[in-house]
């Protein structure tokens, strides 16, 4: 959950990530990230026949480590990435 979902360069996104499993999990990590991504559209027509192919390419990609290695099941964390 973010505080908001409008943000200018120069502002901290803000957040908590909650997690609310029905028995313990075990896992290696927790991370948030925040991803820029590049969609591309390509239109064709040939023959009479219409196609479309969509790729997506990351252009950006940040990760902050929110819990290392354990049993997550209900807890929440606090995140900030600027």
């Amino acid at each position: 959950m973010l505080e908001k979902y409008d943000y200018r360069p120069t502002e901290v996104i803000k957040g908590t990530v909650s997690i609310n499993l029905k028995k313990p999990t075990q896992a290696r990590k927790l991370e948030v990230a925040l991803l820029g991504k590049i969609k591309t559209v390509h239109r064709n027509v040939s023959a009479g026949h219409y196609s479309t192919q969509t790729q997506y390419q990351t252009v950006y990609d940040f990760k902050i480590p929110l819990a290392g290695e354990k049993d997550y099941e209900k807890e929440q964390y606090q995140f900030e990435m600027k």
